[in-house]
């Protein structure tokens, strides 16, 4: 399949034009709005699409790469962002594309920001009463944007420590439980660890555990990148979800007895005119009863399930 060119049109451009409706929305985050800035002033002006890769997107916002992922993923889910992956013809990636997505997609055609309806933040003093955090008063509280701040410092300090231990873990766990990297795989992962981080030592892990090489590493990553999983919580939840559906037969359709019933009155139409009524009768009921049996079944184990 023809790959797609990509051509950066920001013509020299060193500034971003970002809706103030952004800055002013309370659903998102430091990080996050930071981010869209940067992605902003990447995008091609028609298309509104970048594809810095996530080092880039890491080093121009001052956070780890771990922050930039899920910085992505909740501008994703919050309507703002479109993401697109790109793969080269032999199975490795490029950067992937991103897109800024209409601004009526999440604010609609008021223009607003949603309207926040959680409490008013609170803290906890020396005597553990709970107060709330001053808003602009002068109560003496911290506010609540120097509480922000001060997360948001942080995690800049820490930008360096432990930037690239995603990469150096996987290539760890290639090593210890698979075999001897070469070049080709190497590129792989790091190019997977800008979207999937510690997912990928997982996914070269549970290889391990079956005998495989690194492609069934890489078709588990990639399943849980399409299925939207991003940490190690993600793909416990599945995991657990997948348990519960286990646990359920199939779910029998209703049984249209009437249809049924006539489906098979016409198949046997010839025998009930030569007086074999009685014969086709119980035949149908014995269809009905087996059927009944299988809700029945399907309904013991959906309750036993819920007992425990």
């Amino acid at each position: 399949m023809q790959q797609e060119t990509l051509v950066d049109n920001r013509a020299g451009y060193t500034f971003a034009i970002v809706h103030d409706v952004v800055l002013r929305d309370e659903g998102l985050t430091t990080h996050e709005k930071l981010l869209y800035c940067v992605l902003s002033s990447y995008a091609d002006q028609k298309t509104k699409s970048s594809f810095p890769s996530v080092k880039t997107l890491a080093d121009k916002t001052g956070s780890s790469k771990n922050t930039v992922r899920k910085s992505t993923k909740s501008l994703h889910d919050k309507g703002l962002l479109e993401i697109k992956r790109r793969q080269t013809g032999d199975g490795f990636n490029y950067s992937n594309v991103y897109v800024l997505c209409s601004l009526d997609k999440r604010y609609g055609s008021t223009g607003e920001p949603p309207t926040s309806m959680s409490e008013p933040p609170t803290s906890t003093d020396e005597l553990g009463v709970v107060q709330q955090v001053n808003q602009g008063g002068s109560t003496g509280e911290p506010e609540l944007e120097s509480l922000e701040l001060e997360s948001f410092e942080e995690e800049s300090l820490n930008y360096n420590k432990g930037n690239d231990d995603d990469f150096a873990n996987a290539i760890q766990a290639y090593q210890q439980n698979i075999g001897v990297i070469n070049p080709a795989v190497s590129q792989d992962i790091e190019a997977w660890i800008d979207d999937m981080g510690e997912l990928v030592s997982e996914a070269i892990k549970r290889a391990a555990l079956n005998n495989k090489p690194w492609p069934y590493a890489r078709a588990i990553i990639k399943n849980w990148y399409n299925n939207n999983i991003r940490t190690l919580e993600d793909v416990e939840a599945q995991s657990n979800e997948k348990k519960k559906d286990d646990q359920y037969p199939k779910k029998v359709q209703p049984f249209d007895w009437q249809a049924h019933k006539a489906k098979e009155i016409e198949k046997y139409r010839g025998m009930l005119n030569e007086g074999y009524q009685y014969y086709v009768y119980h035949h149908i009921q014995d269809m009905y009863e087996i059927h009944r049996q299988e809700v029945e079944k399907w309904d013991a184990g959906k309750r036993e399930l819920h007992t425990h």
